[in-house]
């Protein structure tokens, strides 16, 4: 395959579009090639290349391969094991936009610190390139129980408390990460919320 594309390139080699046209063709032959790699190391039915175990692609269990690819094309991507981690964040404390963005980073972080006590949950992540969304919700009550129902199924949940030093009182609760963990399950509770 890559011959050909070398061939259709040849006669461009000397022209303007050359590198642009190329940078194009490779890109796109590596992200096909990626896909067939996630298939042959994380297929249900394909065998891992190191080993003559079928691979196990259950959420629970996924294979140690499919951390090594990342995806920024999730329409391909295995939707029964796609996992992602959601940032609830309080509209009504009016919070500037880089005391939001600080806020979801503390929120991120905390999220990832207790996913690294679940390895699974984190290459399960990992493989579908560490998705994440922001959402909003109107109250205090309203991100407290969603963090109550996440932590209830057996999702990670985590809530941030400011300390309170720029725009909001101390002690407020400003942002809720749910997950990393099955987008089915997190959509479960949070798919009622609008994007921020």
């Amino acid at each position: 395959m890559m011959d050909q594309i070398l061939q259709f390139l040849e006669p461009l080699k000397y022209s303007v579009v050359a590198l642009p046209l190329s940078l194009v063709v490779y890109y796109k032959v590596y992200q096909h090639m990626k896909k067939e790699w996630i298939k042959q190391y994380a297929g249900k039915s394909e065998k891992c290349a190191s080993s003559d175990k079928p691979v196990d692609t259950s959420y629970s269990n996924l294979s140690e391969h499919s951390s090594d690819f990342e995806t920024d094309d999730d329409s391909d991507m295995d939707h029964e094991n796609y996992s992602k981690l959601v940032l609830v964040i309080r509209n009504d404390l009016k919070m500037g936009k880089g005391k939001v963005a600080a806020q979801c980073g503390h929120a991120s972080v905390g999220a990832y610190r207790l996913a690294v006590k679940r390895p699974n949950v984190l290459k399960a992540w990992e493989a579908c390139g560490q998705t994440k969304i922001t959402l909003k919700c109107d109250s205090e009550e309203q991100m407290m129980e969603l963090h109550q129902t996440a932590k209830a199924i057996g999702l990670i949940s985590h809530v941030v408390r400011d300390a309170g030093q720029t725009q909001v009182a101390p002690g407020s609760k400003t942002v809720c990460a749910i997950g990393p963990g099955p987008a089915d399950q997190i959509d479960q509770i949070t798919g009622h919320l609008k994007l921020y």
